[in-house]
């Protein structure tokens, strides 16, 4: 059962068992219940899948739906079930090997030369690469429920301590 059904199966049971079952009833009328069920239920099941998927949108094409051209495509290459990040020595690169601990990588200070340097990209493949130029390829999903703010949304209308 997904958490989806499990919300809708407690406030079935709360509704059809208040006045019915004692302690429904009893509870009911001494407690406030808070069932919060998913936003986006298909982005999360998608999430949850063998097989996962990083979606930070929506599952629906949006604003676009065709086949995105070339790029690095977010991809498990090892089969492990993660999509990591991956080092690429890049002399202009923003980051560096820690002193302390050289698995670890630090920023870069942007006047410093003469280093080994890096830049992150996520696990994947790349397709019709340049020789040069390695971008991301864009996701077909893009509309984002968590960020999808109404016109003119102003800073007083936002939760006290979100922040903008």
């Amino acid at each position: 059962m997904s958490p989806s059904s499990a919300c809708l199966y407690l406030i079935h049971h709360l509704v059809t068992g208040y006045g019915n079952d004692a302690e429904v009833t009893r509870c009911l009328d001494t407690r406030a219940f808070y069932v919060c069920p998913r936003v986006n239920p298909d982005g999360a099941e998608l999430a949850l899948a063998d097989r996962p998927k990083v979606v930070r949108s929506s599952t629906r094409p949006y604003p676009y739906d065709e086949e995105p051209i070339g790029g690095l495509i977010r991809e498990d290459m090892d089969g492990d079930g993660r999509i990591l990040m991956m080092r690429v020595p890049d002399p202009n690169g923003p980051w560096k090997a820690s002193p302390r601990e050289p698995r670890i990588l630090v920023r870069r200070d942007p006047t410093e030369t003469g280093g080994q340097y890096y830049r992150l990209l996520p696990e994947g493949r790349v397709e019709a690469y340049d020789g040069v130029t390695i971008r991301l390829q864009r996701n077909k999903e893009g509309l984002d429920l968590n960020r999808n703010f109404p016109v003119q949304w102003r800073q007083e209308y936002q939760q006290e301590g979100a922040g903008p």
